[in-house]
């Protein structure tokens, strides 16, 4: 069974799709050829970060050869030292463990959440500084977020406001990632939370990015579960879709960066 329906993306498989792939590969802003070879979607229900990871890591040629989902899940070491697959069929992977797995092969990987810290930080010292004014105001402040709008005297447009999403940190870093290159040098992996993009899952979700399209600011994304279909999604869109607070990882979702060590 697969999704057929309306909503704020551009399917790949369409024509217009394939014409802003083009498109982006013309400019220069594409890495499609490159990671196409090694995407498969994913065979377990939670194995997203797997089956991303695995084809990152063998686009990359991080591994001895291509590696797929059930090569990574069935690790015993990287289960043991890294994340048990048996905790990902309850709980999923968040994305820091992609970083890790990455980190485990031997890749350099940076993981970045789309919530910048100088923001939330920002949240929870004013959060607390209203507290103190009010101790009777608010319980104890746990998630700076989830706290700060528990503050009646907080604006819930103000908290908004201030915690505004950074679509620049998303397309910079897309931007140079599938930068056209003699070889390929580094690969993002994504994290996103699917309602936000009415994807009508409510759940957070890892896939792979493989190009920008300039003329509409959009990110390509090789989606790796099964009933979803890859598509170009703006990228205002996705960074919304992973401005949201993960609770199993206790982190914001956003975007892994995967290098080989030694690449300039």
């Amino acid at each position: 069974m697969s999704y057929d329906f309306d909503g704020p993306w551009v399917l790949l498989r369409d024509e217009k799709g394939q014409q802003m792939l083009r498109e982006a590969e013309a400019a220069g802003h594409s890495s499609y050829k490159d990671i196409a070879p090694f995407f498969n979607k994913q065979i377990g229900h939670s194995f997203c970060g797997y089956a991303s990871s695995a084809c990152v890591l063998s686009a990359l040629k991080i591994t001895d050869g291509e590696v797929k989902e059930g090569d990574l899940a069935g690790n015993e070491t990287l289960a043991s030292e890294v994340y048990s697959p048996k905790k990902a069929e309850v709980d999923g992977m968040p994305l820091e463990m992609v970083e890790k797995i990455a980190n485990f092969f031997g890749a350099e990987a940076t993981f970045y959440p789309m919530k910048g810290s100088t923001n939330r930080n920002f949240v929870y010292w004013t959060a607390n500084t209203m507290q103190n004014r009010n101790p009777d105001s608010a319980s104890t402040l746990k998630d700076p977020i989830t706290s700060a709008n528990t503050l009646s005297s907080f604006s819930s447009a103000w908290v908004s406001a201030i915690l505004e999403s950074d679509p620049q940190l998303l397309r910079s870093h897309l931007k140079q990632c599938v930068s056209d290159k003699s070889s390929l040098k580094q690969a993002m992996v994504v994290n996103f939370y699917c309602d936000t993009l009415q994807l009508k899952l409510p759940l957070g979700h890892i896939s792979v990015a493989a190009a920008y399209h300039a003329d509409t600011d959009s990110i390509l994304v090789l989606d790796t579960y099964m009933i979803t279909h890859s598509a170009w999604y703006s990228i205002d869109d996705m960074a919304r879709a992973m401005n949201t607070f993960d609770s199993d990882a206790d982190n914001y979702r956003g975007f892994v960066i995967v290098e080989k060590k030694g690449c300039e």
